[in-house]
């Protein structure tokens, strides 16, 4: 079997919970701990499983936050910078 990925990033435009998915087991494959800190998540996400084409930390604590906030976990351990 030879991996096919044009298929996978075809199925991921627009389908938001299949693109959630794939990020989680993602995580799984970084042989460190989930981030919890606004840094530590930054840094995770611009150096390292991530890639992004071009990363914008100036709207990254906005959006870790959010993220924060769509989770039942303790607020204000993860808020902490790191």
């Amino acid at each position: 079997m030879v991996p096919e990925p044009a298929p996978v990033w075809r199925a991921l435009e627009g389908h938001d919970l299949l693109a959630y998915a794939l990020a989680r087991l993602l995580l799984l494959t970084d042989p460190y701990a989930v981030p919890e800190t606004v840094n530590a998540g930054w840094d995770c996400y611009a150096k390292g499983l991530w890639r992004p084409g071009k990363p914008h930390r100036d709207k990254w604590d906005t959006a870790w936050a959010y993220a924060v906030g769509q989770y039942p976990l303790e607020m204000a351990d993860l808020m902490r910078e790191g």
